[in-house]
């Protein structure tokens, strides 16, 4: 997992890191007004409404996190939107910070002596996704999603998927 930074208000600045993230998803970039932008309508809009909503939060003095996910390939995307409160209202804006969730899945084969598909199934807990949510992404049936995961819980002595993903973001982060 690596963390960008892209602070967004009329116009965005970008890490180093937060650019090299945004040129290799191939979804999100920043325009030639230095805006950041997205290549799919739907989540065009969900960005759009969030970062206004952080800047409407910044002038009421709410400083609550919002949260957007971006899929990227083999890659998921955190946006993290944080409103930022400057002295004067109108340079409020929002600091947008990009995490990224690669694969790691021969690493974990290595780290967990796991099956590649269940090193497969791993990372995904670790990005938010249910069972469900798994089963869908990777064509199989909820069932074997479940088995995925009940596998790498007996396989590392643990008997709560919170632990599993405790225990993934320590070893992947």
């Amino acid at each position: 997992m690596r963390r960008s930074v892209v602070t967004c208000s009329c116009r965005a600045q970008a890490n180093a890191a937060a650019e090299t993230l945004l040129a290799r998803s191939g979804v999100l970039y920043m325009d030639g007004d230095q805006r950041l932008q997205n290549r799919d309508r739907a989540l065009a809009r969900k960005l759009s409404a969030a970062i206004s909503t952080c800047i409407v939060h910044s002038h009421q003095s709410k400083l609550a996190t919002r949260t957007l996910f971006v899929n990227a390939g083999d890659e998921r995307i955190a946006l993290c939107l944080t409103p930022l409160i400057a002295e004067r209202a109108e340079n409020n804006g929002v600091l947008v910070e990009l995490f990224s969730f690669g694969s790691h899945q021969p690493r974990l084969q290595q780290l967990f002596d796991c099956t590649p598909a269940e090193a497969a199934v791993a990372g995904d807990p670790i990005q938010g996704l249910s069972a469900n949510d798994i089963a869908k992404k990777r064509f199989i049936s909820i069932h074997t999603a479940r088995q995925h995961i009940k596998n790498l819980l007996g396989k590392n002595g643990y008997r709560k998927q919170t632990e599993l993903v405790s225990m993934l973001v320590r070893a992947l982060g």
